[in-house]
């Protein structure tokens, strides 16, 4: 999860930037299953009838609803084939700007027309603030990357990374933007594999020691040092047979497992 601020664009602004362009650098990267943007203000475009003017030209709220409906619209005019080539057209006819709201026309009795201006208030604002983004005492904008169900953490986040740093080197990202990254779920992982070799390597020397320094044996201190990365192996292998990948779970189980290894292999070597 990363929070992006900025020292010049308003809310509204700096919410459509993150949504619209920065979100969509990371949707296609692999094991990458969405990009959500979250906090910040949403634009929201509010027109806000005069019921006594609808009423006087004998219009009702649907009526300006049903208006909106037919008028914003993108229509398909079908396909267009020439010299062994096809084209797909459409009518495009959504509103592309606030002012062409206000112009829409409204008809009326009598067969004339007046513009929706005229009854209604058209208002560029955002939608009513839900959740509030915070960096450093500053308000920004969440941008949340989730992975596929089947993707690698590490990997899925190493990648996302080699991106952010790849657009700033790009200078893809605009001065007064700033990314900070809050959230990073691999670092949990990576932990567990460092605790677990650690645990592995010091329960082996350890356990090397204490039987070289009791039982005074050479031989029986390599039995016990050549077990545990054979067990270990070993169980690589069993898991990559059946599917399994390494997580929190399994190196839990992989450190409970190696330490039971050492403790059974002092015992076997102390009963021979």
């Amino acid at each position: 999860e990363f929070v992006v601020t900025s020292t010049l664009r308003d809310p509204v602004e700096l919410r459509a930037w993150v949504n619209d362009v920065l979100s969509k650098w990371f949707i296609n990267l692999p094991g990458v299953a969405a990009a959500e943007v979250g906090g910040g203000l949403e634009r929201e475009i509010q027109i806000l009838p005069d019921q006594q003017r609808l009423s006087g030209i004998g219009l009702s709220l649907d009526d300006l609803v049903s208006a909106l409906q037919k008028d914003n619209r993108d229509d398909p005019i079908g396909r267009i084939e020439n010299g062994g080539q096809e084209w797909v057209g459409r009518m495009v006819g959504r509103f592309a700007s606030v002012d062409a709201i206000g112009r829409l026309p409204l008809s009326i009795q009598g067969g004339d027309t007046i513009p929706l201006q005229e009854v209604a208030m058209v208002v560029d604002t955002h939608k009513d603030e839900r959740v509030r983004i915070r960096a450093n005492g500053e308000s920004g904008v969440k941008l949340s990357i989730q992975k596929q169900p089947t993707a690698n953490t590490v990997d899925v986040v190493d990648v996302v990374q080699a991106r952010l740093i790849w657009l700033q080197s790009q200078a893809a990202l605009p001065q007064d933007i700033h990314i900070t990254q809050i959230t990073d779920q691999s670092v949990f992982i990576r932990k567990a594999i460092s605790n677990t070799s650690l645990a592995a390597l010091s329960g082996a020397l350890l356990s090397m020691a204490v039987v070289y320094l009791f039982l005074g044996s050479l031989r029986r201190t390599l039995i016990i040092g050549t077990a545990i990365p054979l067990a270990i192996m070993v169980t690589f292998v069993m898991m990559g047979l059946g599917g399994l990948s390494l997580n929190i779970m399994t190196l839990g189980g992989l450190a409970l497992g190696v330490g039971m290894l050492v403790d059974n292999t002092i015992v076997m070597m102390e009963n021979i």
